[in-house]
């Protein structure tokens, strides 16, 4: 299976991490996520530094059971323009067509 980002974080914030096991994703995840994490530290002031850093660290242990695929870029470029779909949405296509999943 092959997840977004907001897939990992809720399954992440559901307890659901085990679901992520052997699944395929995009390398800018973490990066990602660690945008989501410092927005909610910043907005809601749900945790603090020194926690934010720690939940950075436990969730990197979460997505290291996933597998990063760094698709084509002219492969993504082309099917974004074929589908009139954003570059981002598209490389998430061109790896579930590269793993042949519906």
């Amino acid at each position: 299976m092959i997840f977004d980002t907001s897939s990992i974080y809720f399954l992440i914030k559901e307890g659901e991490e085990a679901l992520l096991k052997d699944g395929y994703t995009l390398p800018i995840v973490r990066y990602e996520i660690g945008t989501a994490i410092l927005q909610e530290s910043r907005r809601a002031k749900i945790f603090r530094k020194k926690e934010a850093v720690i939940i950075l660290r436990q969730i990197n242990r979460i997505l290291s059971q996933l597998h990063y695929i760094d698709p084509d870029p002219a492969v993504v470029f082309k099917l974004a323009r074929k589908l009139k779909i954003s570059y981002s949405n598209a490389a998430y296509i061109s790896v579930a067509k590269d793993k042949k999943m519906p």
